[in-house]
């Protein structure tokens, strides 16, 4: 079976609408991201605006262009309408109804294609980044602050011993954060991904022992399969700082 999980409008005559099995209804208890809960400090924080910035706001109101990765859930991805959504949409959603800006995707395969449309004007605004202050500095980016503070967790499959864990899949934009932070761990390899399904694909075919990222990755992973197949252990060492992002040179957004 191929594990996943799809509601009643998503069965396609009563079946798996990836691998054609029959399906069977579950009951599973299930974790979601709170965006709600900064809500009232990000907004805060876009009170007080100095006249530059506003100035900004003035002449950019007919829109600003993020760049995303194409499916990079919980961050961002397409819904069935074709409108966005995902955490990303669900700010910048916020911050156009405090500033009445527009915020339209450019959607991505990779981060470095991401990163490079913003490091040269293309976009404004890289909507996921972190991998830290000092490698975004040598990208020729420049880091909001946090929108959130995030534990990072390692997804392994129930029963695993977490001694033999030797091959670790992360998100090509947490890899360089993850490789520094763990680099007493000599013995561990790391496989780049695109996205944090990508990386929990890697762990299900056997090309990686585990996957590293972001609680809010890993609960939506967990999540969009059988919870009680894999485990979550929190790394108590590791947080990751999730930032935007924009050219080096832009100062004001």
């Amino acid at each position: 079976p191929c594990e996943a999980f799809w509601t009643e409008t998503q069965i396609v005559d009563g079946k798996c609408p990836d691998c054609g099995r029959p399906v069977e209804k579950a009951k599973e208890s299930a974790y979601f991201f709170k965006l709600s809960k900064y809500q009232d400090k990000i907004i805060r924080k876009m009170e007080k605006f100095n006249n530059g910035e506003k100035k900004y706001i003035s002449a950019h109101a007919g829109g600003v262009t993020i760049a995303v990765l194409k499916d990079d859930r919980p961050y961002y991805y397409r819904k069935h309408d074709g409108s966005a959504g995902g955490i990303i949409p669900d700010l910048y959603r916020y911050i156009t109804e405090k500033t009445g800006m527009k915020f339209s995707y450019a959607e991505y395969d990779n981060q470095e294609e991401a990163v490079e449309a913003v490091r040269t004007g293309k976009n404004d605004i890289l909507g996921v980044y972190s991998n830290g202050l000092i490698y975004a500095h040598d990208s020729g980016l420049r880091i909001t602050q946090p929108f959130t503070t995030t534990n990072a967790v390692m997804i392994t499959k129930a029963g695993t011993n977490l001694t033999s864990v030797k091959r670790i899949a992360v998100k090509n934009r947490n890899s360089l954060l993850i490789g520094s932070s763990l680099g007493e761990y000599k013995d561990l390899q790391y496989v780049s991904c695109a996205s944090a399904q990508a990386c929990f694909d890697c762990m299900k075919r056997g090309d990686a022992d585990a996957v590293i990222c972001g609680l809010p990755s890993a609960m939506y992973l967990v999540n969009s399969v059988n919870p009680s197949a894999y485990h979550l252990n929190t790394l108590s060492s590791l947080s990751i700082d999730l930032c935007s992002a924009t050219s080096y040179d832009n100062n004001i957004l």
